[in-house]
């Protein structure tokens, strides 16, 4: 089940390049493109390593996320350099990549997690922080941007 979901993934990327060729749509075919080379590679990365088993459905998802998060940063970069228009190319692309990416989590349903978290695992004090972030990226992976979780989880804990 899981590996037929990751083919989907993995079919729907190909077909939205194709329709992107077709349509002319330069933002989303060199987005793509990107984003199937960077999962080539991964693969061939893999290989090279001695490791023949495919990817994973959270491995993708962490490269689509790796990849949108790169062009958060960029976008930052180009804004503060006051280069609007290198920061709306950045935009487009992770708009692009969100397609590909699972819903992000709601501030609301975050807090909801991480009392959760703290209740189930006892850890409540600052000193804890770091063991709450390893259990909280697990629960929430590739479902919010990791500087917004931090943020949530000091907020929790004041």
């Amino acid at each position: 089940l899981l590996f037929s979901k990751l083919i989907m993934l993995l079919e729907k990327i190909k077909q939205d390049l194709i329709a992107a060729m077709k349509s002319k749509d330069e933002v989303t075919l060199g987005t793509l493109r990107m984003l199937d080379a960077t999962i080539k590679n991964k693969v061939i990365e893999r290989r090279a390593k001695g490791k023949a088993d495919p990817l994973t459905e959270d491995e993708v998802m962490e490269i689509i996320s790796a990849e949108a998060k790169k062009r958060k940063d960029a976008a930052d970069l180009y804004n503060k350099g006051n280069r609007e228009e290198l920061a709306k190319k950045e935009i487009e692309e992770i708009n692009v990549l969100k397609k590909y990416l699972p819903e992000e989590l709601s501030a609301e349903e975050t807090r909801g997690i991480i009392k959760e978290a703290i209740s189930a695992s006892g850890l409540s004090s600052k000193a804890d922080f770091g063991k709450l972030m390893g259990l909280l990226k697990e629960k929430t992976k590739g479902r919010i941007d990791g500087s917004r979780l931090k943020d949530l989880l000091m907020e929790e804990l004041k």
